[in-house]
């Protein structure tokens, strides 16, 4: 019972960080690839 819930919390951590990565895409998107830089930068804080 133990493992379902840790999978539970998996897939929660894994809904918000695709709602991140669609955050970061449409910042991309809106600053017209300027935000290549952001992009990197995000991924090396990560």
């Amino acid at each position: 019972m133990r493992h379902e819930r840790e999978r539970e919390r998996g897939s929660g951590l894994d809904w918000i960080t695709l709602i991140l990565m669609a955050l970061v895409l449409l910042l991309f998107i809106l600053n017209g690839g300027e935000g290549n830089e952001i992009l990197s930068g995000g991924m090396i804080v990560k």
